[in-house]
């Protein structure tokens, strides 16, 4: 429990936990696309672009001057034919090919957000319970720094005491040298006297 609890606490992940993937790639690992595939791709971006609706101006004015006479008969039934028949025929289901595997690509798109969003929120709680387990382990050293300022402030209150009173004992002891310094030779030990028999 307390390696579970340091490891939370000085928990450092690595810069490249996470590979970055790219959608487009993976597309291709998944879903080999076949040249019916890709050229339904091709078709279902291309209509819906000016170039493709220019080209049906200039094949509805075709059919506007076969109708007023300007060409033949024949070919106002070819731009008929064309326009109502094998465009619409064919190209709806193509662009419908190409719809889905689109999709299929967005789905992919979709699956690789949503497992980087839950990578991130996993990262996240362990962020979270990282920031949470240092949070407790500094109030726990505030706490202790603090009891160990109160102690050290009485040592130091009881220091200034006992310097205060080694410095009234100094100065006591100070007078009394002095005092017996200057106290009278007759009051010192007199000095032995010696006998006449050694002179």
């Amino acid at each position: 429990m307390q390696d579970e609890q340091q490891n939370i606490i000085y928990w450092h992940p690595h810069p490249d936990r996470h590979r970055i993937r790219n959608a487009n790639s993976e597309h291709i690992e998944r879903h080999v696309q076949s040249f019916n595939e890709k050229f339904a791709v091709f078709l279902t971006r291309n209509v819906g672009s000016m170039a493709t609706a220019y080209a049906f101006v200039f094949l509805a004015l075709i059919g506007l001057l076969s109708i007023l006479g300007y060409l033949t008969p024949l070919v106002a039934l070819l731009v008929t034919w064309l326009s109502q028949t094998f465009i619409q025929l064919v190209l709806l289901p193509v662009i419908m090919v190409g719809n889905n595997t689109i999709s299929k690509h967005q789905e992919i798109q979709a699956d690789i957000v949503f497992k980087d969003t839950e990578e991130n929120l996993r990262d996240a709680k362990l962020l979270i319970e990282h920031l949470n387990a240092q949070d407790t382990e500094l109030i726990k050293h505030t706490e202790m720094l603090s009891k160990l300022a109160n102690i050290l402030m009485s040592l130091n209150g009881r220091l200034a005491e006992f310097l205060d009173h080694q410095a009234g004992v100094n100065q006591y002891l100070s007078h009394e040298l002095n005092d017996v310094k200057h106290l009278p030779n007759a009051i010192r030990k007199p000095r032995r006297p010696r006998n006449s028999e050694d002179n």
